[in-house]
């Protein structure tokens, strides 16, 4: 049932995530920006906006524990009105742009350090990634994905398997090569990331990052961001680093040939590098970086000492009453696997062995897979079969 917001009411109802919720009279300046506080406040990772020039409103949905689920909308006048005091905001153009956008748009979080003399949690300023986009019906789409909230977590704090948490540490403590960290979007591969930065950050070795953007500061880490609207993108910000004294880099994102050859260049010149990169498992992982780095796979293959792929499943809500879906779970708890580049891999890998092939032989030799952690939480009663298949299909027999 949709829930309309009373005559002249200037607040905006709470969202029941179930169907849009209406609002009448918002505050056309800050009303879309509000949304994505309070989407923040339920620890949403995405927010999408889209304006529908069809029915003329703009509609928000949010992504939480995994799953888009209906927001806010707006209708009529104060739809554009809205969309448009928020692209000025955002820094994002308005008008007719077939173009994409990318920006970033900076917002106030909570620290996770405690609360100010009044008893209101003390914040920080970071940014949430915005990309736009025009619709084939002259709409608009804006996809939003949060900064994250609280304190830097450590890898002991990530929900590791005892077993993978030490696979994990080992990976970071071999030789100086190539640690990638694999997933879709929205596993939090970059909370791992941060997370391997904060271990390695002991004071031993000197560590740089690049990227786009910034998501959090780390207190001994030179962090730079690449900006390409300003002419300081991956392309050129990459090369100089060749020449800089760093032991560690951690270069935000394989997304290009650009960036995943200087990855391989990095690492053959015996830094340690730490990256991510979307892909579904270690396997693919492996291939889709052969494929971006264009160079030989060897050459590629011998700059890496291995992948962690992540994924998050629903946790199981223990106040759950049995029959609303929506509260079935609450929370999310990663899962892993972890690949180290043995011989007899980069062999069948280079040999284009088939995917089948190639993974039967990485579970063989390492068989602390997905399915392995994932059958642990089952029997825990952390998370269920139903979930566990939503997000890996069905076991392979």
């Amino acid at each position: 049932m949709v829930v309309v917001a009373p005559e002249k009411s200037t607040v905006a109802p709470k969202a029941d995530l179930i169907d849009f919720v209406d609002v009448e009279n918002p505050n056309i300046a800050t009303w879309l920006y509000e949304i994505l506080a309070e989407a923040s406040e339920l620890d949403a990772s995405d927010v999408l906006i889209e304006y529908r020039p069809e029915t003329i409103e703009v509609v928000t949905q949010v992504r939480i524990d995994g799953i888009m689920r209906r927001y806010y909308r707006v209708g009529q006048t104060h739809a554009m009105q809205a969309l448009n005091s928020f692209k000025t905001r955002a820094n994002l153009r308005s008008g007719a742009n077939l173009l994409p956008q990318d920006s970033v748009l900076k917002m106030e979080v909570p620290s996770g350090l405690g609360t100010d003399e009044d008893g209101n949690p003390l914040t920080v300023e970071r940014k949430a990634r915005i990309q736009s986009f025009t619709t084939s019906d002259t709409g608009t789409a804006i996809a939003v994905r949060l900064p994250p909230r609280g304190k830097l977590k450590t890898i002991h704090q990530l929900g590791f398997t005892k077993d993978n948490k030490q696979g994990l540490i080992d990976l970071l403590e071999g030789t100086n090569k190539m640690v990638i960290l694999a997933g879709p979007m929205g596993v939090g591969k970059s909370t791992t990331a941060y997370a391997c930065l904060d271990y390695l950050n002991d004071g031993s070795r000197t560590i740089w990052s690049l990227e786009d953007p910034v998501e959090r500061d780390i207190p001994g880490v030179i962090q730079l961001e690449a900006r390409e609207e300003q002419g300081t993108g991956y392309a050129k910000m990459l090369p100089p680093l060749v020449r800089s004294d760093y032991n560690t880099l951690f270069l935000g994102e394989l997304r290009d040939e650009i960036t995943a050859g200087a990855a391989v260049r990095q690492s053959r010149a015996g830094r340690q590098v730490i990256t991510t990169i979307h892909a579904n498992d270690n396997v693919s992982a492996m291939i889709r970086l052969v494929e971006l780095a264009n160079d030989t796979p060897y050459s590629v293959l011998d700059s890496v000492q291995g992948v962690v792929s992540q994924r998050l499943v629903a946790r199981l809500n223990t106040d759950w009453d049995g029959e609303d879906p929506f509260t079935k779970y609450k929370g999310r708890v990663p899962i892993h696997e972890i690949m180290v580049l043995t011989p007899d891999i980069v062999d069948a890998l280079v040999g284009q062995e088939s995917l089948a092939t190639i993974r039967k032989l990485v579970v063989k030799n390492q068989p602390q897979n997905f399915w392995h952690n994932a059958e642990s939480l089952i029997a825990d009663g952390v998370t269920d079969l139903e979930e566990i298949e939503r997000v890996l299909g069905k076991k392979e027999e």
